[in-house]
């Protein structure tokens, strides 16, 4: 089941308001020793979080599907960009597993011993959800609120969470995209000008760093670059430069933005700095961003 992308913010009678979780989704099969953790694409994850398994393993609840999502948290926040250090290895190793601890956090349930549980009302299937297992270690219950959507979404915005999902407690599960869960992602992410780049080095190609600019104020635009030492670069676009500062590491982008991304492109860099911009298959290296306020 999978949510609809909304920004309608909004408390209804009878909906449910859980964390949005930044992470993988999950749905655990188990049926007596025989157990599979499967990916949206169905991509079998027992090997990649073993910790998870053994966690399952342990419950005395030994046949059910139960739908949720493996994380693991940067502080007080989940994580995707540090979970992709375990989304991709297989058997990982004990350290590995230290430093990047997941959870599976359970939010529903479709099957449990024998009954099919799909019909059955959202508000009920959770209650079932919470008395079925021994949510404790790496295995843990998505709490939810019943009131006040607007208050927490508002409050999840303030604590640079994900998101919320709203989820009709009278809906059954259906495998596909439905608006009776509906997902409302913080807008915690900036546009950036690239106004320069420095050279490759090693087995990169077409560039090392980008030097990126953003508008402050409407008026001040501060730019910082890459971990690469900055080679003075002016850039042209549509008449108006460009111009580096050099071993400062600053430029300001004289000129609309507009002109530059018709020159450059642009890119967008969201809460956890991870820069979404592509050359020749490489993404770039992270720049040293300022985190902005809002």
């Amino acid at each position: 089941m999978l949510a609809t992308l909304t920004d309608e913010v909004c408390s209804r009678q009878g909906w449910l308001f859980e964390p949005k979780w930044d992470g993988e989704r999950c749905l655990a099969f188990r049926r007596g020793r025989d157990l599979n953790l499967f990916s949206r694409n169905r991509i079998r994850l027992n090997a990649r979080y073993p910790e998870v398994v053994e966690a399952i393993h342990q419950q005395q609840t030994t046949s059910f599907i139960a739908d949720g999502e493996i994380v693991t948290f940067e502080g007080e926040l989940t994580s995707f960009a540090k979970l992709q250090a375990r989304m991709q290895v297989e058997h990982p190793s004990a350290d590995l597993i230290r430093k990047v601890p997941v959870w599976f956090y359970f939010f529903d349930l479709l099957y449990l011993d024998r009954y099919d549980m799909r019909e059955v009302p959202l508000r009920y299937r959770k209650e079932v959800l919470r008395n079925a297992f021994d949510f404790q270690g790496s295995l843990q219950f998505t709490e939810h609120r019943k009131t006040e959507g607007e208050d927490y979404y508002r409050r999840a915005c303030q604590k640079r969470w994900e998101g919320i999902i709203a989820k009709n407690g009278h809906s059954v599960y259906v495998s596909k995209r439905t608006r009776d869960w509906l997902k409302f992602k913080c807008k915690q992410e900036q546009e950036f000008v690239i106004g320069g780049y420095t050279d490759p080095r090693g087995s990169r190609s077409g560039f090392g760093a980008l030097l990126l600019g953003y508008y402050r104020g409407g008026e001040a635009r501060v730019c910082r670059q890459g971990r690469d030492r900055v080679r003075p670069r002016p850039v042209t676009a549509s008449g108006r430069e460009a111009r580096t500062a050099g071993d400062a590491g600053f430029f300001l982008c004289r000129g609309r933005a507009a002109a530059t991304r018709r020159a450059l492109g642009e890119t967008e860099a969201h809460r956890s700095n991870r820069i979404h911009g592509v050359d020749g298959g490489r993404q770039a290296a992270t720049p040293s961003i300022p985190r902005l306020a809002g």
